[in-house]
């Protein structure tokens, strides 16, 4: 089996609690942050769990969604990948010795290529390009 870990972290000059809204964000709102996502359609399961359904491109993309808000994580499990089966964590860090108005963002990807699945070749390009444009937009969250 085939698999995919990356890792993406970097120092944001953001107070934790306002990346922390700007995940949260991400999980209602996609297509704001991830290129080619459109048509999303997020059920709340529990207080903290979330089935979204989305199209990235024309690919349908289902993920079971888990909300650590005493971690600041956010957890995507694909669900019926037609390639790939695995998970994206998205966390803010914090690091006591840095200003309280920084903190770190990380995205971490470990995905497993189901049997007779097609390989991505592009996983790092669009999760860096969503990682980045996570930053970018957390600079004008209101």
């Amino acid at each position: 089996m085939n698999k995919s870990h990356y890792v993406i972290a970097g120092r944001v000059d953001l107070e934790p609690s306002h990346l922390w809204r700007v995940l949260i964000d991400k999980v209602h709102h996609p297509e704001k942050y991830v290129a080619g996502a459109h048509d999303v359609v997020l059920d709340q399961l529990e207080d903290n769990k979330y089935l979204r359904r989305m199209k990235r491109g024309e690919t349908t993309v289902n993920e079971l969604i888990e909300i650590n808000s005493d971690l600041r994580e956010t957890i995507f499990e694909l669900k019926d990948h037609q390639n790939y089966e695995g998970l994206i964590i998205s966390r803010v860090e914090i690091d006591k010795d840095q200003s309280p108005n920084a903190c770190y963002l990380a995205y971490e990807l470990n995905w497993d290529l189901k049997p007779g699945g097609d390989p991505d070749l592009n996983i790092y390009d669009w999760l860096s390009k969503a990682f980045h444009n996570t930053i970018e937009s957390a600079k004008s969250f209101t």
